[in-house]
């Protein structure tokens, strides 16, 4: 099933369809796909979202994504991120809530834009309204006054009184799906032109996975060496009461206080020895692990903070990657809505930020490694650094990492193994539990 489509102004039709987007060149000489269906946030860089409601490109060049209460924006043309996830209700038809029924600031099924009107629509099961982009309001009826929703049946005639998916093309076509069912609409004759189904699309399909998921077999290295560029002491600190106190603002007493003995500076040690390696300054070669009030474990500290967001230079959304470690932990291990779905996307990413890392395009990954489940404690989640990746076969990847708990050890790999929509994960030589893998963001910083 489409969950969502929109149409770019370099004429790509984007669908999407769980956590997966698909490019469709529907003019031209030859219409089909641009290329297979792949993760969104390959597509759309920065795009958080694992699926998507509803979207349109509006006629300023803004593509707008819908996923439950929020919504995200992004440049059509660059596919640069403009605006993260925020909620509808708080940025949308503001003053205007009160003239449409609860619950039209989440949870939309379909929405586009006709172009000679340059108004959006918004449908949402049996019901749309119109949408005034250049108000920012819901628009009033062809009578003056505040009647929107109206009945999909009984202003459209569409065959099916509800929409998945729509996209508009100039001057006046729209296209509408509903299940296995599509139909081409004349917007200005209020007539449909065409009716068929996906399969006379040609390559509009999703399903599992395709072979080669992670690209051409072997291996890539970003040049970064555990043994010469990782730090040569265990991860094995007290928590620092700079980190207690941010944490405890963010995180239930129960997910970290109940953990007894030390914790460690993974996010910190991570990024610390990243930021050596990419000033090309040789690391501290000290084997003996820091003390509290060293400036090796202040450093270590400030950038622990740092890898959570949890540093003020982090505003307006400090926490950020402690809130995606909670959520994920309370996902379940499999199934739709899973870890082991929402980590696809990301183990693809990290695999062509890896690429682009050894072209010195990119920093090597720093990722998180979602460790227990929302009965755990938060802190039993885990930073590493992938350093390098070997392509084994379609379904199959080899993540060479940095860990800091292995101090200097070159031979630890995560095993990232494609199934359908999912991924499992087996680390070795030193086993552990994988339940799923995230990027974290990483900003250099000047080594001390």
């Amino acid at each position: 099933m489409i969950d969502a489509a929109t149409v770019t102004p370099d004429g790509v039709v984007h669908f999407f369809s769980g956590g997966l987007v698909l490019p469709y060149l529907l003019g031209g000489p030859v219409p089909g796909p641009v290329r297979p269906a792949e993760p969104i946030s390959l597509e759309w860089p920065g795009l958080t979202f694992t699926a998507i409601d509803a979207a349109f490109t509006s006629p300023r060049g803004v593509t707008y994504f819908f996923s439950g209460s929020q919504y995200a924006k992004s440049d059509s043309r660059t596919r640069a991120l403009i605006a993260g996830a925020r909620p509808i209700r708080d940025h949308w038809n503001q003053g205007y809530w009160d003239k449409v029924p609860s619950g039209w600031d989440r949870d939309l099924s379909a929405a586009c834009v006709w172009p000679e009107s340059g108004k959006a629509y918004w449908f949402k099961g049996q019901h749309y309204l119109r949408y005034n982009l250049d108000r920012d309001r819901v628009d009033t009826d062809d009578s003056g006054g505040w009647g929107y929703p109206l009945r999909i049946a009984d202003y459209w005639k569409l065959g099916f009184t509800e929409v998945d998916a729509c996209f508009c093309v100039a001057p006046n076509t729209g296209y509408f799906f509903r299940g296995a069912d599509y139909v081409r609409y004349d917007l200005r004759a209020d007539a449909v032109l065409a009716a068929g189904t996906l399969a006379d699309w040609k390559g509009l399909t999703f399903g599992a996975a395709p072979v080669g998921t992670f690209g051409p077999l072997g291996s890539t290295t970003t040049g970064f060496r555990p043994s010469v560029h990782g730090f040569a002491f265990p991860n094995s600190f007290t928590t620092p009461p700079a980190l207690i106190t941010a944490l405890t603002v963010l995180v239930p007493a129960a997910h970290w206080l109940a953990v007894p003995g030390g914790y460690g500076l993974c996010g910190g040690m991570v990024a610390s020895a990243l930021d050596h390696f990419l000033a090309a300054r040789p690391i501290p070669a000290t084997t003996t692990v820091p003390g509290a009030t060293d400036a090796l474990h202040l450093t270590l500290v400030d950038r622990q903070l740092d890898s959570l967001e949890l540093n003020a230079a982090s505003l307006p959304s400090p926490g950020a990657p402690v809130r995606k470690f909670l959520a994920w932990m309370a996902m379940p291990d499999r199934g739709s809505g899973s870890v082991a779905e929402a980590s696809l996307p990301e183990v693809v990413a990290i695999v062509a930020q890896v690429r682009d890392a050894a072209l010195r395009r990119a920093n090597p990954p720093t990722v998180g490694l979602v460790q227990v489940d929302g009965t755990g404690s938060m802190l039993d989640n885990h930073q590493v650094l992938v350093t390098g990746v070997r392509v084994t076969s379609g379904t199959e990847v080899v993540l060479e990492v940095y860990d800091p708990n292995e101090p200097r050890d070159d031979r630890i790999e995560i095993v990232a193994t494609v199934s359908g929509r999912e991924v499992a994960f087996a680390r070795a030589p030193v086993p552990g539990r994988i339940r799923g893998v995230f990027r974290i963001p990483y900003a250099p910083a000047p080594p001390p």
